[in-house]
């Protein structure tokens, strides 16, 4: 079946569902299971600095790697990758992250 699987996060409950139905997929198949978040920021206001989108951002990611732990712990070979983009591009920064040869 499937010898690497993807799934992508941003924490929510919805994509909680969704690493249950990845994680089966990775099962079946004998395969990996590959995490991946992008941390989005706000653009640059007047003063230079952006921030990251989510005022709890650290708790986000923090349930993320806890997720991973317990995915690897429960038999799936899963890992964490993290990335980062302006808000609104997180899918395009997942997807050229991807493309990078493992």
């Amino acid at each position: 079946m499937y010898k690497k699987v993807v799934g992508a996060t941003d924490g929510s409950e919805a994509a909680d569902h969704a690493l249950a139905h990845a994680k089966a997929l990775a099962l079946a198949g004998g395969g990996s299971l590959t995490v991946v978040y992008c941390v989005e920021y706000t653009l640059p206001g007047k003063g230079g600095g952006s921030y990251p989108v989510h005022a709890n951002e650290a708790e986000i990611q923090e349930k993320i790697e806890r997720q991973v732990t317990e995915l690897s712990t429960n038999g799936t070979r899963a890992t964490l990758q993290k990335t980062r983009s302006k808000v609104g591009g997180a899918a395009h920064a997942i997807a050229r992250d991807r493309r990078s040869p493992e």
